[in-house]
């Protein structure tokens, strides 16, 4: 699975302190995009100074 391909994606942003905004957390359809939304969020919100994208790849219980 390339990186880029459709799936979902995890926005966490985080306040100056680095607490996470858990108010703040999406979910978007692809890297790309979550990129480009976290950035905004960054010009459009004076509390979130940074954010993370997360994907997991792999969990152990979805193949049992």
């Amino acid at each position: 699975m390339h990186k880029n391909e459709e799936g979902i994606y995890l926005l966490h942003f985080y306040d100056k302190h680095g607490r996470r905004l858990k108010e703040f957390d999406k979910l978007v359809n692809n890297l790309i995009n979550s990129i480009n939304t976290g950035k905004q969020y960054l010009k459009d919100n004076d509390d979130v100074e940074s954010f993370i994208v997360r994907r997991n790849l792999y969990n152990s219980i979805d193949h049992q």
